[in-house]
């Protein structure tokens, strides 16, 4: 989660070891669209007091097509901008955090950012099972490939 404070140099340090020694390791972003967060682009829209909405209340908004993808992809754009800042590379997959990449009109934001910033990367979709594209040994259980 590229929103929230556990995140710091020392935490990419210790990924990137552990990666580094494992080929069946991957690091990605587990993207934050719902509160106790709050976005890192300024006119995120809707928000509860500058933080994301709660999950119930995206879903509904989701629902009712009261979403704007284009705003959610920026929001996404920039949480993978920040992945990439302190990483030094795309995320290997990305998913959502309470799966809110499968809401309505999340997904469509989610998925056009994930192929322009990541597009290496797997999104997981939940629930399926798919084998990997590339037939690497990773375990890549939940996912959507590019």
């Amino acid at each position: 989660m590229m929103v929230g404070p556990a995140i710091g140099r020392d935490e990419v340090s210790a990924l990137q070891a552990v990666a580094a020694s494992s080929s069946r390791c991957a690091i990605g972003l587990h993207a934050t669209l719902t509160a106790p967060f709050r976005p890192l682009t300024m006119h995120f829209q809707p928000n509860d007091g500058g933080m994301f909405l709660g999950f119930p209340k995206l879903l509904r908004a989701g629902l009712l097509r009261r979403l704007d993808p284009e705003i959610i992809y920026a929001e996404l754009i920039v949480q993978l901008a920040a992945f990439n800042e302190m990483f030094g590379r795309a995320p290997d997959f990305v998913d959502g955090h309470q799966h809110v990449q499968l809401f309505p009109q999340v997904r469509d934001g989610f998925l056009t950012a994930v192929k322009e910033a990541a597009p290496k990367a797997w999104v997981r979709q939940g629930g399926r099972h798919q084998p990997l594209a590339d037939g690497s040994a990773r375990p890549r259980r939940c996912c959507w490939t590019f």
